[in-house]
């Protein structure tokens, strides 16, 4: 497993070629800002985003004012600041995972991603999906693989999004390998190991 990649300058968007207003970009200040945060918006032509909004009336009961109001503040401060602090925290806890599995769970390997806020780790034969159900008893919630595809596939698979402190990782690795090992004979965790939940 190699270290994680610093991020290359991306490309210019779609939307900046566009010359008639005939490109739709849609953004998330959960992707950009915190995960938590779930304010959203479109970028389009003035008439479809009237459009859009009219007829958005009939489908919810609006966002909660205060995430609002939260993602106007933190949209308020330095943009290239403010992504140059996530991805620093994203990379660390990234670093962190590179460094803490070969040690517990050896057969366990992820691509070492250039970007994104999810690890998508390859279990080394391990059922994801009943890591998933294991760690139910436990209360680690795990992401199997085979939620993301279909006919099995993905089933060797687990999702872990990068939200962990770097601090909390070595803990959470061992827990997981913990989990792993009780997975592969189908046994629940002990009582010590229900005391501290953990969500990865």
């Amino acid at each position: 497993m190699r270290g994680v990649p610093e991020s290359a300058p991306l490309p210019r968007p779609m939307a900046a070629l566009d010359r008639s207003a005939q490109v739709i970009t849609v953004g998330s200040a959960g992707k950009l800002l915190w995960g938590g945060l779930r304010i959203g918006w479109v970028r389009a032509a003035p008439a479809l985003v009237r459009r859009l909004a009219g007829e958005r009336v009939y489908s919810d009961v609006g966002t909660p004012v205060l995430d609002q109001l939260i993602a106007a503040e933190l949209m308020g401060e330095p943009l290239p600041d403010v992504r140059a602090h996530q991805l620093d925290r994203l990379r660390t806890t990234a670093h962190a995972f590179a460094a803490a599995l070969p040690g517990h769970l050896p057969d366990w390997s992820f691509p070492a991603p250039p970007g994104g806020l999810a690890l998508w780790i390859s279990t080394g034969g391990l059922s994801g999906a009943a890591l998933a159900r294991a760690g139910e008893h436990a209360g680690i919630r795990i992401a199997a693989g085979n939620r993301f595809g279909s006919d099995g596939a993905f089933e060797h698979h687990i999702r872990i999004p990068l939200t962990v402190p770097a601090p909390a990782v070595p803990a959470a690795v061992e827990r997981l390998a913990a989990l792993a090992a009780r997975a592969v004979t189908g046994g629940r965790l002990g009582a010590a190991d229900e005391s501290q939940p953990l969500a990865v």
